[in-house]
């Protein structure tokens, strides 16, 4: 009987711990603190970027890149649409204070957001757009030749990504 309630006990743990919730769905990320605001300099976020999350479509199939300047600049990559690289340049701006980054297209369309950098590191930046908890992320990255080689793209032939 010993040797029978033995066997059962450890049938019983095993199946237990072959229970176990390993769903991805199951687990909560951490919350990130915010980036403290007034603390972050154009130059630590200037430079080439990669779209390689966004919260609002976790398979996001297209390839999208940033290339951040000191001087304000800007240009978007993308590839949405599998036509081949576009690119639209334009302008930002980012108030320190709050670091809230907004841009504009050469063409003057707005970016259909401004966007709080609410983590920042060397290697991964993330921007919450305005007003949502749609949160996008970059990786540091250069951007691709076959991107940068790209004809220009006015803004009005594209949806931007931003």
């Amino acid at each position: 009987m010993n040797r029978f309630c033995k066997s059962a006990w450890i049938v019983f743990a095993l199946m237990f711990c072959a229970c176990g919730g390993d769903s991805k769905n199951d687990i909560q990320e951490p919350e990130l603190p915010p980036q403290p605001a007034g603390t972050i300099q154009v130059k630590e976020f200037a430079g080439e970027w990669r779209l390689t999350e966004w919260s609002v479509d976790k398979e996001f199939p297209a390839e999208v890149y940033l290339r951040l300047n000191e001087d304000l600049t800007f240009v978007l990559y993308q590839n949405i649409v599998s036509h081949g690289f576009q690119q639209l340049p334009g302008t930002f701006s980012f108030d320190a204070a709050t670091a809230t980054v907004s841009g504009r297209y050469d063409d003057g369309n707005s970016w259909g957001s401004s966007y709080t950098i609410v983590y920042l590191t060397e290697q991964t930046m993330k921007w919450q757009a305005a007003g949502t908890n749609d949160i996008s992320t970059y990786t540091r990255t250069p951007v691709p030749e076959s991107a940068a080689r790209s004809s220009r793209a006015e803004s009005g032939d594209a949806v931007p990504f931003l």
